[in-house]
């Protein structure tokens, strides 16, 4: 006769029955085989979408008019002696164009060349109502320094004998006469606004003669 099974092997022999039927649950559920990934191919030209390259910076109708504007009311207020007024227009215009423009820009011309000229003839007014001897004026130096942006903005844009760069020559060689004493940069600059003006207008033009003159007076 088969002894009768403890009550712990009753529940041990249960146990692996449980574990059984459920690997043949296991076994009966379908399988699908799913495809190892590949690797993606490397992209050809064809596949690559250009990016546009955005187009050179420049000012829109809106900046444009208001640039004329300021400009306007600079040469407007400058012909009134009220200088200290035009120095803010002046200002704004040359903010304007550093904002949206790079620093080689052409467009920076007019704004340092009418912001120079605000400063020297500030710091020339200044000069004229003060009692005894002023003290050089950091107006001079900053009008130097725009007049001397522009004329390389000139040259680098317009040529080395535009006329512009001709004019704009001899104002700097006025201040550097007239105020910082640099007598020796001061005729460079005239002798080279001669020799601009002698190129594009000819040698006996009204504008050659000015400049001769011009000269002459540095020199004496």
């Amino acid at each position: 006769a088969i002894p009768p099974q403890s009550h712990e092997a009753r529940h041990f022999s249960e146990g692996v029955a449980a574990v059984c039927v459920s690997a043949e649950r296991l076994a009966a559920v379908p399988f699908a085989a799913q495809p190892l990934a590949t690797a993606t191919p490397p992209a050809t030209k064809a596949d690559i979408v250009p990016v546009p390259r955005p187009g050179p910076a420049r000012l829109s109708d809106e900046d444009q008019r208001r640039l004329a504007d300021l400009h306007d009311k600079v040469v407007s207020l400058s012909r009134e002696h009220r200088y200290h007024e035009a120095i803010g227009p002046a200002q704004e215009a040359l903010d304007t164009v550093e904002l949206r423009l790079s620093r080689d820009d052409p467009a920076l011309i007019r704004p340092l060349w009418d912001l120079g000229r605000v400063h020297h003839a500030l710091a020339n007014y200044r000069a004229f109502i003060a009692v005894g001897t002023a003290p050089r004026s950091s107006l001079w130096r900053e009008a130097r320094d725009y007049f001397e942006r522009a004329l390389e903005l000139i040259e680098h844009s317009q040529g080395a004998y535009h006329p512009n760069a001709g004019e704009l020559a001899s104002e700097l060689g006025d201040l550097l006469a007239s105020q910082q004493r640099e007598f020796d940069l001061a005729i460079d600059m005239k002798q080279r606004a001669l020799a601009i003006a002698r190129k594009t207008a000819g040698a006996r033009s009204v504008r050659a003669w000015k400049a001769a003159n011009d000269l002459e007076i540095v020199r004496g």
